[in-house]
């Protein structure tokens, strides 16, 4: 299975005593990350304190810091609740933090941490690169964070941005991944800030094999005119390649084309139908991989348009009103 961005949300707040960011979270297998950042003293966020998400407790999983001045940590929530809830957090000052808070779709949900990574430094040069090792198809996911206010942060080579790059009076902040990186990099302009820099590498949940074919298409068209597109795919990762055969239960039409073939590389595959008569006709696909088959569709076919429409109009005359007509 491919790991994919859900959303990302991002919020600074300026000497607070309570964090509310709302965020939300969609898709399946999912995992919420949220890198939470401080340049206030070490300890104002810790790991024995974590944020709420939706009202449970999430975990840490990765945190550095430049003693005294400057702390990311990075919480997680396996499996969080469809729809938009809060994340709340309480630090122990009030403080000034940054907030990332990035969902993914697609993460296995038991050994969803393939590994962790992580650098801080009280005086940083530019750029800045941590190294990652991450299995194939796995997704590292960055949050960095420098001592310094309105700095221009830009993420390496192949990273997405995550939200957006955001900063309080005293820091600077940003979020992004990359699928398969070997390290993640961040330039910045500025003299040089204190930077933390967390990595998190997120597995791929393992894919899931197909069972069924699937068939969707349009409910209606014109006897002897071919249809919209109907099309074949299936409900899992296909192995191998499968044949799928239309039919319309020996009613005499015509697909085009006859058969299609679908696979991991092509999915989903269409074709047309071609009633011969009109009425119901029912659309159904058989398959040579063992699949169990889709469920048949309806299919009314309307008798074509006789061509033939009378065109009247009338004329008044002295002698009275005349109908003339005509065929077209």
């Amino acid at each position: 299975m491919t790991i994919v961005l859900d959303s990302a949300s991002a919020e600074s707040f300026s000497a607070v005593s309570s964090v509310t960011h709302a965020h939300t979270c969609a898709g399946a297998n999912r995992v919420l990350l949220v890198g939470m950042n401080c340049p206030n003293a070490s300890d104002y966020i810790t790991p024995a304190s974590p944020p709420t998400y939706n009202g449970v407790a999430m975990t840490q999983v990765a945190n550095n810091n430049v003693t005294g001045t400057a702390i990311e940590i990075v919480w997680a929530l396996v499996n969080p609740p469809v729809g938009t809830f809060n994340i709340l957090f309480t630090p122990t000052s009030p403080a000034h933090i940054n907030l990332h808070a990035v969902s993914f779709a697609g993460v296995d949900q038991t050994t969803w941490i393939d590994s962790t990574s992580s650098f801080s430094e009280t005086y940083g040069n530019t750029p800045r690169s941590t190294a990652i090792t991450l299995a194939a198809g796995s997704v590292a996911v960055s949050f960095f964070m420098a001592r310094l206010s309105a700095l221009t942060l830009t993420p390496g080579s192949g990273q997405t941005l995550a939200a957006s790059v955001i900063g309080t009076s005293v820091s600077t902040s940003g979020a992004s991944y990359k699928t398969d990186a070997t390290a993640m990099e961040w330039a910045f302009t500025g003299s040089q800030p204190a930077v933390v820099h967390v990595v998190v590498g997120l597995k791929a949940a393992a894919a899931v094999g197909a069972t069924e074919t699937t068939l969707s298409g349009p409910s209606s068209g014109t006897t002897g005119v071919a249809s919209s597109n109907f099309t074949v795919g299936a409900n899992g990762t296909i192995t191998g390649t499968v044949t799928v055969t239309p039919g319309d239960a020996g009613n005499g039409g015509t697909f085009s084309p006859t058969t299609v073939a679908i696979s991991s590389g092509t999915p989903t595959a269409t074709f047309t139908y071609t009633p011969a008569s009109t009425g119901v006709k029912t659309i159904s696909i058989t398959d040579d991989g063992g699949l169990t088959d889709a469920t048949s569709l309806s299919y009314t076919s309307n008798a074509a348009s006789s061509g033939y429409a009378p065109a009247l109009f009338t004329m008044r005359s002295p002698s009275g009103v005349h109908f003339f007509g005509a065929h077209r």
